[in-house]
């Protein structure tokens, strides 16, 4: 059992390194965009040029192409005057530069400005010690270079870029390094492996904490519908193979099927409308976790009480679509567990129906159900995210529809991480889950006949 689940565990790890590349991909196809006020004494360009460097979106996404710049290259975005992409460039951009400001050469006032924004590099806090030692080594030695007078000044900027040349103008090794390192996704998966989630680029605050607040409020939905799926599917499978062929069983699943077919915010809206604010019942309030105002003041029992009218419609339109497949998955399981040889042979020891049922039948029926938890678990979370939004439940699924709209990113990503993390780990549970149900089933046994490990 123990290295099943470590296989497991390393197998999971290239899946998750594959959707979250999907992800990025489709996420960054339109990245964000600051939000300032209108104020005509801001100046939108620098605040987006900061903007995009703090949150590391002036560097390429997958691949970085930038140290293969040349000095055609650079004399294009001169004559386009992209400053935006020459700052973002930055020191692929400087032996170019440098190859321009020589004497003699047509744009060497221009080219020799542009050294001197693009050298000077931010020291940011947040990155290691040694790097910002190194910024500050390489700042302190081209402000000496500046210093100088105009006849020595360019000697001088060979001389720093010559003792530099492996940062400005990586070779072999370092290249490759810089292609695929120096990139957006790389610099992710770096936070990522130190457990640094980013923080949002509309409130600056850590995004994997805002989406960990907000999980109390999905979990209580979404196992609360897990729950009341699977109380009412068992019953109603084993219903309705024991009614095959009668109109009873005609009925029930015309309804279940009818069920499954309805989308969960329309069921929603209908619910919304027929049991709130609507006529003629008002028996649940519109939304939210709780009530607004009192909550506080309320005893820990009308606590549990205004909870539970609160989420009662939601817990019911995030339940039903799994009830309507979870009931189809019992009932073929009955029908194939009752015409059973085990089930003819406790019939003729004149057990009774109810014991032929529960005892034999019913037992060997649930195990295809258990393998579903996997499945259930994600779709239900998935579909809170609708379901949080209509009835305005604080949530991870309204949060991360929060972030779609705001196009925020790092929220984005670590939510879509969650619940990819969850998936995985429903399938995984669902296994285990089955060698308990089921004790023949035992993980990485070797056949003895073929001498292969298998799962039998």
């Amino acid at each position: 059992m123990g290295r099943y689940v470590a296989t497991r565990l390393l197998l999971a790890l290239p899946t998750l390194l594959l959707i979250l590349g999907v992800v990025f991909a489709v996420v960054h196809a339109v990245p964000p965009v600051p939000s300032v006020e209108i104020d005509s004494n801001v100046d939108l360009r620098s605040v987006t040029r900061q903007f995009r460097r703090e949150f590391g979106l002036d560097l390429p996404v997958f691949v970085n192409t930038r140290p293969w710049t040349d000095v055609d290259d650079v004399l294009a975005l001169l004559d386009a005057n992209d400053e935006d992409a020459m700052l973002e460039l930055r020191r692929f951009a400087v032996v170019p530069l440098l190859a321009l400001s020589e004497p003699g050469q047509e744009r060497s006032i221009e080219a020799w400005t542009w050294l001197g924004r693009c050298v000077p590099e931010d020291v940011d806090p947040r990155e290691p010690e040694t790097d910002r030692a190194r910024k500050r080594e390489r700042n302190s030695a081209w402000a000496i270079v500046t210093s100088r007078s105009a006849a020595e000044r360019v000697g001088a900027a060979r001389e720093f870029v010559a003792a530099r040349l492996d940062h400005y103008a990586p070779q072999g090794l370092d290249t490759v390094r810089v292609m695929f390192g120096e990139t957006q996704f790389a610099t992710y998966l770096g936070r990522v492996l130190r457990l640094d989630f980013g923080v949002s680029v509309h409130d600056r605050k850590p995004v994997f904490d805002t989406l960990v607040g907000r999980l109390k409020y999905s979990i209580g939905i979404s196992f609360g519908a897990i729950l009341l799926a699977y109380v009412f599917a068992i019953p109603l499978g084993v219903l309705s193979a024991l009614w095959r062929g009668t109109r009873k069983d005609a009925v029930l699943s015309a309804a279940l099927f009818s069920l499954y077919s309805l989308p969960s915010f329309f069921v929603a809206t209908i619910l919304l409308r027929v049991f709130t604010v609507g006529e003629p019942f008002s028996w649940f309030p519109p939304g939210g976790f709780h009530s607004a105002r009192g909550f506080d003041a309320m005893t820990p029992w009308e606590r549990v009480l205004d909870v539970a009218q609160h989420l009662a419609l939601p817990i019911v339109c995030l339940a039903y679509p799994s009830l309507a497949y979870l009931s189809r998955y019992v009932r073929s399981s009955m029908l194939d567990a009752l015409g059973s040889d085990w089930v003819r042979t406790a019939r003729a020891k004149g057990l009774s129906q109810r014991a032929v049922v529960v005892g034999h039948a019913l037992r060997n029926a649930l195990l295809p159900l258990v393998t579903l938890v996997g499945n259930v678990l994600p779709a239900v979370f998935g579909g809170a995210l609708v379901i949080e939004v209509v009835f305005d439940i604080p949530g991870v699924g309204s949060g991360l529809y929060q972030a779609i709209v705001q196009r925020d990113p790092n929220l984005i990503l670590c939510g879509t991480l969650l619940l990819s993390v969850l998936t995985l780990a429903g399938y995984l549970v669902s296994d285990v889950l089955y060698s308990f149900v089921d004790p023949r089933i035992r993980f990485g046994e070797r056949s003895p006949r073929v001498g292969t490990e298998r799962v039998r």
